[in-house]
C-alpha cells in the first residue's frame, strides 16, 4: 500500500535572540534563525518509510522565491518533489516564529495557493 499525503506548503522560521517585549513601529534584530521545514519533512519521510510503506508527498507551493526555497529544502531532505504543483501567479504562505521569553508568538500568512 502506497501512503499519499496531500497539503499546501508553507515555509517556517523561527527567529531567536528577541527582546523580551517587542515595541509596536521599531525593528527589532534576532540573533539567530532556523527554518523548522527541512527537519519537519525529514521527520514525517522518516515516520513512514520506517514504517515500511512507500510515501509520496503531494503539496501546492506558489511560483515565488518561497516557493523555491521550501523546494529547496524538501529536496535537500530526500523528500521526492515530483508531485509538488506549482501554481502560477499565487504565493507561497510562511509562518514566522517568535519565541519570547516562555512564549511563543506565531504569525501566519497563508498565501494564495
Amino acid at each position: 500500500m502506497t501512503l499519499a499525503l496531500s497539503a499546501k506548503l508553507n515555509a517556517d522560521l523561527i527567529l531567536y535572540g528577541l527582546p523580551p517585549v517587542l515595541e509596536s513601529e521599531r525593528e527589532h534584530l534576532a540573533d539567530d534563525f532556523c527554518d523548522d521545514s527541512r527537519e519537519l519533512f525529514s521527520n514525517l519521510r522518516a515516520q513512514h518509510f520506517s514504517a515500511g510503506e512507500p510515501c509520496w508527498f503531494h503539496f501546492c507551493i506558489g511560483e515565488d522565491p518561497l516557493g523555491k526555497f521550501c523546494l529547496d529544502r524538501l529536496s535537500e531532505s530526500g523528500v521526492d518533489v515530483s508531485g509538488v504543483k506549482i501554481l502560477p501567479g499565487k504565493t507561497t504562505g510562511i509562518t514566522v516564529i517568535l519565541p519570547l521569553a516562555k512564549q511563543r508568538q506565531i504569525l501566519t500568512y497563508l498565501g494564495t495557493t
